[in-house]
């Protein structure tokens, strides 16, 4: 699960498909929605780049990492309980 703060500021840790692995996530949201976080985990560092929404909380962009992977990323914002 990766949170976003009341201050933007976002943490947490998210989790590969490909790899089957998670890593931890550090970044800040604008707020205009511009979405930049670092991904570190046993493949290295990515940095990601995206937009989320403000009304769905659908979270869309791409990742690059260091020596050459890349690719897209997604995420929808958990419903509260009550």
């Amino acid at each position: 699960n990766v949170i976003i703060g009341g201050n933007g500021l976002i943490s947490g840790v998210g989790f590969s498909s490909k790899t089957n692995q998670g890593f931890s996530v550090s970044g800040q949201v604008t707020p205009n929605g511009q979405v930049s976080m670092t991904g570190t985990g046993q493949a290295g560092a990515a940095q990601f780049i995206g937009i989320i929404d403000p009304n769905s909380g659908a979270v869309v962009g791409n990742w690059n990492a260091a020596g050459g992977p890349r690719g897209s990323f997604n995420g929808q914002r958990a419903k509260t309980a009550g």
